[in-house]
């Protein structure tokens, strides 16, 4: 939906407690996947910046990314809100430095800098202490050039200077989702794009709450998988409608169109609470833009998209061996990268391996929720779900 490209700078933007950080840190552990599965030379170098942060956010952070792996790729410089206002304005820099170490040695590096509107804050408190002229909101005349001299160091060399590239994912904190503050609009214009999380799609559950119409790359479908660029393209104009037709029907009776239908359905998809693998993203959404998801209840998207990626209703039902089936369990992630899903022979055989898995779900799963009427259902129901976990 929102692609990076190598040496992009891409702005992650909301209020406070939207899960601006998450995203972040999201971003760094799906790396450690993508790094056992490439050579070495190749693996992201990761290096996350906590600017004016709590320790113990900081601890919690550096816990997180130890627990998945993420650690050996990855390097944590925190100057904490207990520093002195020199060390937290200095802190980027020093990120920014070790990324340019490692893309002059051909490396690929992602910088993360959370956030740069405490980096402003601390050098606004330096320069009122060196009793330079303030500005607009006491922040001094060269506020822009605090963070473009910044933004501006990520980039992605030529083959004929080693081919490295340093790939910014600064943070900026609103107040009341008002992008039109000083810093937020002076960074806006520095990075490629923006991911704005809005805080009403927070509260209300979605997770990330990414606002796809205020959220953009500028680098766009250049920098973006082929088979996922087919289906992001179709993906955005469902969204749009979807949102559309939700805010029109609002206290009123919902039209049930195939935008709203498959638009619902998109958004259960995008609820992740834990990072998500790109190729297994792909084939689910894949299945919704298609219709396969219809007449799967919106609550039982996401188990469907579980069952989907662990295959656990074809093994349990002894379709393993179906020829369609047995090419996806042979990793037909790596067949979609490379020959994307609008292959003639791929599409036939994913949709072969959809329609099947949907039966499947709406025979054994979904229908017997609906037929849910006592204690005694609900336990055959559990009893049926731990088998399908145990026979992965």
């Amino acid at each position: 939906m929102i692609p990076i490209g190598r040496g992009q700078r891409e702005l992650i933007v909301g209020d406070r407690q939207t899960g601006k950080t998450s995203i972040a840190v999201s971003t760094i552990i799906n790396q450690v996947r993508n790094n056992q599965q490439i050579l070495s030379k190749n693996a992201v170098i990761s290096i996350y910046v906590s600017i004016g942060q709590r320790c113990s956010n900081v601890a919690r952070i550096h816990r997180l990314l130890r627990s998945y792996g993420a650690l050996r790729y990855t390097t944590v410089m925190a100057a904490t809100a207990a520093e002195p206002a020199g060390l937290q304005y200095l802190a980027p820099y020093s990120g920014v430095t070790m990324g340019e170490y490692f893309m002059n040695r051909g490396r690929h590096c992602l910088c993360v800098y959370d956030d740069l509107s405490k980096q402003a804050v601390s050098y606004r408190q330096i320069s009122l202490l060196l009793r330079r002229p303030p500005g607009r909101e006491a922040y001094p005349g060269d506020v822009f050039y605090l963070h473009s001299r910044l933004l501006e160091r990520a980039a992605m060399l030529s083959p004929g200077k080693g081919g490295g590239s340093v790939t910014a994912l600064p943070i900026v904190e609103t107040l009341s989702n008002d992008v039109t503050a000083y810093i937020v609009t002076n960074v806006i214009s520095i990075t490629d794009g923006q991911i704005y999380l809005d805080t009403k799609l927070f509260t209300g559950g979605q997770r990330p709450a990414v606002n796809i119409g205020l959220s953009v790359s500028r680098v766009g479908s250049s920098a973006q998988n082929v088979a996922m660029k087919a289906v992001a393209g179709k993906l955005k104009g469902i969204l749009s409608e979807y949102r559309k037709l939700a805010a029109d029907s609002v206290g009123g009776q919902q039209v049930q169109t195939v935008p709203m239908i498959r638009g619902a359905r998109f958004v259960a998809l995008f609820n992740q609470k834990n990072p998500s693998y790109f190729m297994n993203a792909l084939v689910s959404l894949y299945a919704c833009l298609n219709g396969y998801l219809d007449d799967v209840k919106v609550s039982y998207a996401k188990f469907y998209e579980y069952l989907l990626v662990n295959k656990d209703l074809s093994i349990m039902y002894g379709t393993a061996t179906n020829k369609f089936f047995y090419m996806y369990v042979q990793e037909l992630n790596y067949v979609v990268r490379f020959f994307t899903l609008n292959h003639p022979i791929i599409k036939a055989e994913v949709d072969e391996m959809l329609k099947h898995h949907t039966h499947l779900f709406l025979q054994h799963y979904q229908s017997k929720m609906n037929a849910i009427k006592s204690e005694k259902d609900i336990k055959a129901l559990k009893n049926l779900l731990y088998s399908c976990k145990r026979a992965v």
